[in-house]
């Protein structure tokens, strides 16, 4: 067994007081792992303009297969190029005859300011977010309340159980064939018996319909707070999603928590791309983003072309800069920005816990990028 997935291992199962003890060396090894990296040269039609587009990509296996369903559009062309040092993967491409517009690499957060300070745009693997509860009046935007309209449509009720039978059943036939529906390879499933111990510490909310269970959510209560934390829907149907099974899931559990006398719920942990379906349906119902994931991703534009243009303003992504996260929007250099522009990004994008929308206008005639409008957006608060 390879020494990391070792280690890992004999982690997972050390009592808390022991585990809280190894963080300091789980983090620099961490840290020194990501040093140096599988780097691997992709190439394809980037998704929305059908162009050529080619990355070398050197970021893990889960975040390298969301990434590049973003980028491209049907199969791509990828070829391993070794491990290599971080500081190397210029170098290496060069070597190696690889024509490139972006590289995408692995940081830690150490790493992020200087990152940043040459030029890397520094992206969050996850982004963290929690809301108030109850659901103000003024949070049920119309797509929330045609959620609510499905649930008594459907007739959809919920249970809230501790059987351990029945949460391993979730597991197994709810929370795994749904990731890996909706992810596919960049599904990120954590194996059954490395969760066993903290299963055992939490409530399952099922979501059933008359009488059949066919979705549901583990609930988690660390360190006094309450977390929506792994989600499922049953066999991974596409039909029950149809009929508001996720939306059910936020609907009771929230109330049931409420009700439990929790005032804030945490919603977990999302990908940071702002047009992400799990971000902006948390958006909806009002949650704040309170937290940024240590590790995240490093993007360098070395050429834009017009796929790179099309990649980067069709995916606006949350970044770390100097002043905290803010959301990045990318337009024409040549293309004017009005007032209703700036209020309609903010409107699809700003959300609270980010500072500010940071818009880079792309010119083909250099500099590459520049912000054009650094200063936040006004909020209707304001």
């Amino acid at each position: 067994m390879h020494l990391f997935h070792l280690l890992r291992a004999i982690y997972l199962h050390l009592p808390a007081h022991f585990g809280t003890a190894f963080y300091p060396v789980e983090y620099c090894y961490r840290f020194v792992r990501c040093l140096r990296l599988d780097m691997w040269s992709v190439n394809g039609e980037e998704r929305a303009s059908c162009l050529p587009l080619s990355a070398v990509v050197a970021i893990p296996r889960e975040e390298k297969s969301h990434l590049v369903g973003l980028m491209f559009a049907g199969p791509t062309r990828e070829r391993h190029l070794g491990r290599v040092w971080s500081w190397k993967i210029g170098k290496v491409a060069k070597e190696a005859g690889v024509d490139h517009s972006l590289v995408v690499t692995t940081v830690e957060k150490p790493q992020y300011k200087s990152k940043t300070k040459r030029g890397w745009l520094v992206i969050p693997n996850w982004v963290r977010g929690e809301i108030k509860v109850p659901l103000e009046r003024k949070q049920r935007s119309t797509a929330v309340q045609s959620d609510l309209k499905k649930i008594r449509d459907h007739k959809l009720e919920f249970e809230v159980t501790r059987d351990p039978r029945q949460i391993e059943s979730f597991y197994r036939e709810m929370h795994v064939p749904y990731m890996t529906n909706v992810y596919g390879d960049a599904a990120l499933i954590e194996p059954y018996e490395h969760l066993k111990d903290e299963l055992q510490k939490c409530e399952l909310l099922l979501v059933k319909k008359e009488g059949e269970c066919i979705s549901g959510v583990l609930l988690a209560f660390p360190d006094g707070g309450a977390r929506l934390w792994l989600l499922g829907v049953r066999n991974g149907d596409r039909g029950y999603l149809k009929m508001g099974a996720i939306a059910a899931i936020y609907h009771f559990g929230l109330s049931y928590l409420h009700e439990r006398g929790y005032s804030n719920v945490d919603l977990g942990w999302s990908r940071p791309f702002l047009k992400d379906g799990a971000l902006r349906y948390k958006r909806k119902l009002g949650m704040q983003i309170t937290d940024a994931h240590s590790r995240g991703m490093a993007v360098q534009v070395v050429s834009l072309d017009d796929a790179t243009r099309s990649f980067l303003e069709n995916n606006p992504f949350i970044v770390h800069d100097e002043e905290g996260l803010g959301g990045a929007v990318f337009v024409d250099d040549e293309a004017p920005v009005t007032q209703a522009d700036l209020q309609r990004m903010e409107k699809d994008y700003l959300q609270p816990g980010l500072a500010r929308i940071i818009l880079y206008s792309m010119s083909k005639r250099g500099p590459f990028m520049r912000r054009r409008h650094p200063q936040p957006i006004p909020t209707q608060d304001q």
